[in-house]
């Protein structure tokens, strides 16, 4: 590799996003149409925090009757926020070093795009490709 990637280049631009006072039925709703597991949570065009598919199946498995909780209510708010020309080997080690699969991406302090582990997964598969082809030109999936 001669030049480390940035951020930018292997995100998911334009991440759609939910406000705290969302239900949790429009995050299911909005994560199953699109087919996503992360979405940041924004106040005020500023990202407030993550909600994530994990955090709406154990309020599924606490919830009560009465329960109503809102996005807000379970957003985690210690995300990990890098700016979109950060180098990727920072970002990966950041997040590995917090334990996150995920990392929200901002351009002059606003949500440009979200970094999560299926991202860094399809990046590593095509630097796979590209430096260590397998022999037959087959690759295992």
């Amino acid at each position: 590799m001669k030049n480390m990637p940035r951020i930018g280049s292997v995100m998911t631009p334009f991440p759609y996003s939910l406000g705290p006072g969302d239900s949790l039925d429009a995050a299911r709703q909005l994560m199953a149409k699109h087919g996503i597991r992360h979405v940041p949570v924004m106040v005020e065009g500023g990202a407030a925090g993550m909600i994530t598919d994990q955090d709406l199946r154990r309020a599924a498995a606490v919830g009560g009757p009465d329960a109503e909780p809102r996005v807000g209510d379970l957003a985690l708010s210690e995300t990990c926020q890098v700016d979109i020309s950060a180098p990727l080997d920072l970002v990966l080690g950041e997040m590995a070093g917090r334990l996150l699969d995920s990392a929200l991406v901002l351009k002059g302090g606003r949500l440009a795009g979200i970094f999560t582990a299926t991202d860094a997964c399809r990046a590593f598969a095509k630097f796979l490709r590209r430096e260590a082809p397998s022999p037959d030109g087959e690759s295992a999936a």
